[in-house]
């Protein structure tokens, strides 16, 4: 069995790494003309990483992403 490279933690997504998310995300899920305007997706994709990493609590959430009202947390 060969030995697996470990990776480097990361706490937000790399440029490199966005651009390719970005792909998959822009045909599998295309913005609509209608609705309520989109979350900046990588911005999104940054804090689930940072829930996932730091194992907080929703409720604190709201001091560690600058002021973010709750309620865009609970939807």
């Amino acid at each position: 069995m060969s030995k697996i490279a470990e990776l480097e933690t990361i706490w937000e997504v790399p440029d490199e790494l966005w651009l390719e998310i970005r792909k998959v995300l822009d045909e599998l899920d295309p913005a609509r003309g209608t609705g309520r305007p989109r979350v900046d997706q990588r911005r999104a994709l940054d804090g689930i990483i940072y829930r996932l990493r730091s194992s907080c609590q929703w409720s604190v959430w709201k001091s560690a992403t600058e002021g973010t009202s709750e309620s865009c947390i609970t939807r």
